[in-house]
């Protein structure tokens, strides 16, 4: 037997306070998941309790919270749970996974193929169900920073050792490998950050190389007259003190004294922030009439749009002409969210859940929203500098 008698009835303590808290405080906890299925998990977990090992209760924790909705969450990188991180960043491109940062540079731009003999595909289906999600194209987002937890990996039995993954790769010049990282510690590392899946900033293109940092920015593609605006966080105002209100005179002013062929508004960064805070840009878009015009208002969406930066989506869709182009959002329209953390008494683990429903879109029954215009990226596209997602809106008639 693996745990004490009085480890055993700490984990059960915080397994019943998880369960307790968890359907105490969510607006609709069975939304997805019935109330009989959600019990069974939570019974099913009591007695296995003895025979697992730490690292393998907290993973189990995270697969129960997982079912409430994609802002309920249990970071398996906390401090409390002790898990470390493999030292890379990794990106489900159309083509695969490939390695896009790595503190050994020489590893950039290899394709994962296998995990110590599992396929990724495998990898995937075993890790998802512990990842906080609204949809599939959310999961798709989260899931390269549970792919490079070693305990994660080792508590669902797809490695035998944390410092052997064995990672088979397809390195950029052809050749494969079989690689061993050592896993440095989650806290120190930088690599573990909860919305891991964003690309790191590069050189080239515009979406990638200019002011990621910032909330919000906007510049002018004077070849094409394109009015470019990204929005990476849904915030009144930007690190150096500058307001979302400052931002929306600065291209009103620009507006009144130029001419332009086509406003982009990028979102594929944005993770969400604080909803009350968007208006004064929702406004500007909506009823300038040199950016609200049919076929030359276009939003850039993808998996990492979430949240706050979803609702205001909706909002977009409801009252502009703007055309969405990229990957699916990796949220709903209509969203559990609000999440207040609570910790656990034993372990003290922090789990947060949701409190609120935001409801933007009433009878919306889709779980994500469709771009107009599909484009996913590839991984040739990615390490080549090339945006197709912006390319192909700056090529349209104007």
């Amino acid at each position: 037997m693996i745990q004490s008698p009085a480890s055993q009835a700490a984990w059960r303590e915080d397994l019943n306070g998880l369960a307790e808290q968890m359907e105490s405080r969510h607006p609709d906890l069975f939304w997805r998941v019935s109330e009989t299925d959600f019990k069974v998990m939570v019974s099913d977990l009591d007695d296995k309790i003895p025979f697992l090992t730490n690292e393998q209760i907290i993973v189990e924790f995270a697969r129960i919270v997982a079912i409430a909705d994609a802002h309920s969450h249990l970071s398996l990188y906390q401090s409390g749970t002790g898990f470390s991180v493999y030292p890379l960043r990794l990106y489900f491109f159309r083509d695969g996974l490939f390695i896009v940062d790595a503190e050994a540079a020489s590893l950039i731009g290899s394709q994962v193929t296998a995990i110590n003999g599992h396929s990724i595909e495998e990898v995937y289906n075993q890790v998802a169900p512990i990842i906080t999600h609204d949809n599939l194209h959310g999961m798709l987002n989260l899931a390269p920073s549970y792919l490079i937890g070693p305990q994660i990996l080792h508590a669902l039995g797809l490695i035998n050792d944390v410092n052997q993954p064995n990672l088979a790769l397809k390195l950029p010049d052809g050749s494969t490998s079989v690689i061993n990282s050592p896993p440095v510690a989650a806290g120190d590392s930088g690599w573990e950050e909860w919305f891991m899946s964003m690309l790191p900033q590069r050189e080239a293109p515009i979406y990638l190389s200019r002011h990621t940092d910032k909330n919000f920015w906007f510049t002018f593609l004077p070849d094409t007259k394109t009015l470019y605006i990204q929005y990476n966080w849904i915030s009144s105002t930007n690190p150096d003190g500058e307001s979302l209100v400052m931002l929306v005179k600065a291209i009103e002013q620009f507006l009144a004294e130029n001419s332009i062929n086509r406003t982009v508004l990028d979102l594929r960064h944005n993770a969400g922030g604080n909803n009350t805070t968007y208006s004064p840009l929702l406004r500007l878009l909506t009823q300038n009439e040199a950016i609200n015009q049919p076929d030359r208002f276009y939003t850039l969406i993808g998996r990492r749009t979430f949240s706050a930066a979803a609702n205001l989506v909706i909002e977009l869709e409801q009252k502009s002409h703007t055309i969405f182009v990229g990957e699916p959002m990796g949220d709903t329209p209509n969203m559990y969210g609000d999440p207040i953390p609570f910790t656990l008494p034993n372990s003290k683990l922090v789990v947060a859940i949701s409190s609120r429903f935001w409801e933007k879109s009433p009878d919306d029954t889709r779980d994500t929203v469709e771009p107009d215009i599909r484009i996913d990226l590839s991984s040739t596209d990615y390490f080549n500098l090339i945006d197709p997602v912006l390319e192909a809106v700056i090529n349209l008639p104007a």
